[in-house]
Order: structure tokens, then C-alpha cells, then sequence
């Protein structure tokens, strides 16, 4: 994931421009930056919802929701009309689901600011979840699945998130889910899961662009304001590392090279004062061709073509991670650099 798409509240209450912060009555949270420079406004609507707040039998529910609110709303019942109403004012949507979070954005010319307010309403408000609409999705998944299972760039992680957690915790397992979960989806458990996680109290809007604060508060007021916010807000399990009796495993594709995954988990969660440090680490590795791992790896060694070093905070841990790509023979000499270059932190 860019450093673009991370989700709204966090980015906004860390960097140093200013932005004013409104609750409406039911909860609703408002975030609101002004780019006085620009024509178009960015809306982001974050949801405490997400892989982490599922079971094992639901694993990849939030992420075949996600799917489903652009299938068709009850003003518009075809996605089709519901993209074109948006994209004819020149506007584009998009959403992802994170571990901990599903995010819907809209961005939108300055003068069609109402236009993305009202899509984001139908989308999260007013989805109809079709049984027809949910059988087609279950195919779209199922390839998104049989997509990621082919490219072991991707794969690696989901790998290393179950051989680091387990499957019996969140963290261990995928965020789409299998094969077997993604068939039991059904319209009732959609429609419940999104009762229980769609509601004012739990989401935060993040606005940014040039509007006029006085239209996005009265949209604010028009479009979400009227929900009601009184389900009790679900929280998940705080996840436990467990140390391994071995330290590496090694998994056999028939591939030209190597994916490698070396990390650790560092319990700095997304407040954690070390959360500062870690990035900046982060960046000596491998922010930029001369960074310390990716100049080594790639271009003084010739190791891999893609390689390098991310940190994730999360709320309530985080963890560490170097990731590159290698020729079979060569793997050795890459896990050499890489903690070589660890050992001089």
C-alpha cells in the first residue's frame, strides 16, 4: 500500500498542518484540511471495521463487503448507474480494507462537492445486497483469490502474517478470506455486519481539498448526520506473539526466484513515541536508491530487483519487516546484507 492510502485520521493528527475537527451529535466524526491551490476536494470515510473483528468462520467478510456496496444502492439500483452518476461529474471512487479498517473515498471537482457526499451516503447507507449481487461477487473473489495465490510477491505476506500469528488470531489470517468462507457470505450476514460496524459512531470522515467549510458541514449534516449511533461499538481481541520454536520456515512453489520475508514484531502500535524512530529507520533502509538496504541489495550486489524495508503500527502492537526478491542461489548472501545491515542500527 502508497504512503497515500494511509487511512485519514491517523495521517491527519500526526502531520503538522492544521485541520479543524467537528462531531456531529450522533458521533460523526469531521476531519477538514483546506488546499486553497487546488480544484478538486478528496473525501475519505474510514470504518473501525476490518479482518481483525472477524471470526475464523467469517474471515474475509469485511473485505466481500467492501465488494458489495458498489453493486447498487436503492436510488440506484444497477452499479452501473451508481458509477456513472458519480463519474460523469468527473469524479472517481475507490475503497480497501486494512487489517483494522475499510476505506471509501470519492474525489471530486470542487464544484460537484455534494455529489461525492451524496454517492458516499447511498454506498454506506442505503447498499441493497442482492442475493443475485452476492452469488456474482463470490466469482469476482474467488479470482481476486486465485490472483493472489499466483503471484508470490503478494502471497509471501499473507505467509508471513499466519506463520508469525497464527490462524487462531486475527492477524494470522488473510484479509480475503478462502474459499471456503468467501461461499458461506450470504446476504443476512452482510446486512449484520453492517448494522453492527456502519454506524456514525464508528467512522470518521476525512475532507480535503478546497470547499467552503460552511457546504461540507451542512452535506455533513444532510448526508450523515440523521443516523443514530446507538449499537454498542464492537472492539477485537489484543493479539499475542508467541515465540517459535524455530525461526525460519520455508515454503516450496516452483518459481525462478525466491520471495524472502524477514521480520519481527516490535510492539510499537500506532502511538507508541517509538513509532517516530521506527520510521526513520525504516527510511535509512530503504527510502530511496541510496538507501542503505536497497542500494546495497540492488545496486551494489546486483541481488534483486525490488527490495526493502516497511514498518506497520497498529493499535495495539506493530511489527517489522525487510522483503526482496532473490535468485535461489543467491539467498544466502542476501540474508547476510540484510542483517549486516540491522546489526549497524
Amino acid at each position: 500500500m502508497s504512503l497515500l492510502n494511509r487511512y485519514i485520521l491517523q495521517y491527519l493528527t500526526m502531520i503538522s498542518f492544521d485541520y479543524q475537527k467537528t462531531r456531529l451529535p450522533n458521533e460523526f466524526l469531521i476531519l477538514r484540511h483546506q488546499i486553497s491551490t487546488i480544484n478538486s476536494v478528496t473525501l475519505e470515510v474510514v470504518v473501525r471495521a476490518g479482518p481483525r473483528y472477524e471470526s475464523k468462520e467469517n474471515t474475509g467478510l469485511a473485505h466481500f463487503l467492501e465488494h458489495m456496496l458498489f453493486e447498487g444502492t436503492k436510488r440506484f439500483p444497477k452499479s452501473k448507474e451508481l458509477a456513472t452518476h458519480l463519474e460523469n461529474t468527473g469524479g472517481i471512487s475507490g475503497a480497501w480494507t486494512n487489517k483494522e479498517n475499510v476505506v471509501y473515498y470519492v474525489k471530486v471537482p470542487k464544484w460537484k462537492l455534494e455529489v461525492g457526499f451524496e454517492y458516499l451516503s447511498e454506498i454506506l447507507f442505503n447498499s441493497i445486497l442482492s442475493k443475485e449481487a452476492v452469488e456474482k461477487e463470490k466469482k469476482i473473489i474467488h479470482e481476486e483469490l486465485n490472483r493472489r495465490n499466483d503471484n508470490v510477491e503478494v502471497q509471501i505476506f499473507d505467509e508471513w502474517f499466519e506463520w508469525t500469528w497464527g490462524k487462531d488470531q486475527t492477524l494470522g489470517r488473510s484479509t480475503i478470506g478462502n474459499k471456503e468462507t468467501i461461499n458461506r457470505v450470504t446476504k443476512s450476514k452482510l446486512k449484520n455486519y453492517l448494522d453492527l460496524f456502519y454506524q456514525p459512531g464508528n467512522m470518521v470522515l476525512g475532507v480535503a481539498g478546497n470547499f467552503n467549510s460552511k457546504d461540507v458541514l451542512e452535506y455533513c449534516h444532510k448526508y450523515f448526520g440523521h443516523r443514530s449511533s446507538n449499537k454498542k461499538i464492537v472492539n477485537f481481541e489484543k493479539v499475542l506473539f508467541r515465540s517459535k520454536h524455530k525461526a525460519v520456515q520455508i515454503i516450496q512453489r516452483k518459481t525462478q526466484q525466491v520471495q524472502l520475508v524477514l521480520g519481527f514484531v516490535t510492539g510499537v502500535h500506532y502511538l507508541h513515541p517509538d513509532r517516530f524512530p521506527i520510521r526513520i529507520i525504516t527510511a535509512i533502509l530503504s527510502l530511496g536508491v541510496s538507501s542503505r538496504l536497497f542500494h546495497r541489495l540492488v545496486y551494489e550486489s546486483g541481488l534483486a530487483y525490488s527490495a526493502g524495508a516497511q514498518n506497520w503500527t497498529l493499535t495495539d502492537t506493530g511489527f517489522f519487516y525487510v522483503y526482496g526478491g532473490f535468485s535461489p542461489d543467491k539467498i544466502t548472501e542476501a540474508i547476510n546484507i540484510i542483517l549486516e545491515e540491522l546489526q549497524k542500527l
